[in-house]
C-alpha cells in the first residue's frame, strides 16, 4: 500500500505536495494507493499529485479499493492497471475520487477485472 498521510484511511489527512507515485507493483492489500489531503484548497490539499504507470492487483475477502484519492488539486491519475476482486458483500472499487479532487485529470486507465460473488 502506498499511503500519503499521517493518519489512518477514512479520515482527512495532511498536505503532501508534488508527490509522484510511479511504476509500482502493488498487491496483497485492501487499498493499493491512498492519498487524501486535508482540504480541497492548496493550503492543506495534495497539490500536483501524480499517480502513473502503476499495476495494482487486489484479491481479498474485505472491502477493497485500488486507488483512493481526495482533496487533491491539479493532479493526474494516468496509465495505471487496476484489478480488484473481493468476496466481501460490498462492491470492489477500482478508483475512488473523493471530495475535493479539483482541477485534476483521470485518463488511460486499464481495468482488467472487477469481481465479487453473485447473491444466491
Amino acid at each position: 500500500m502506498v499511503f500519503l498521510s499521517e493518519q489512518l484511511p477514512g479520515t482527512s489527512q495532511v498536505d503532501n505536495d508534488d508527490v509522484t507515485v510511479q511504476n509500482n507493483t502493488i498487491s496483497g492489500t485492501t487499498i493499493g494507493i491512498y492519498a487524501i489531503g486535508g482540504a480541497a484548497v492548496s493550503v492543506g490539499g495534495n497539490d500536483n499529485l501524480i499517480i502513473t504507470g502503476n499495476t495494482i492487483t487486489i484479491n481479498t475477502t474485505l472491502a477493497t479499493s485500488g486507488i483512493q484519492v481526495g482533496n487533491a488539486l491539479n493532479s493526474v491519475i494516468s496509465q495505471n492497471a487496476v484489478s480488484v476482486a473481493t468476496t466481501a458483500a460490498s462492491a470492489p472499487v477500482g478508483i475512488s475520487l473523493g471530495i475535493g479532487y479539483v482541477s485534476s485529470l483521470v485518463e488511460k486507465i486499464i481495468l482488467p477485472m472487477f469481481q465479487q460473488p453473485q447473491p444466491e
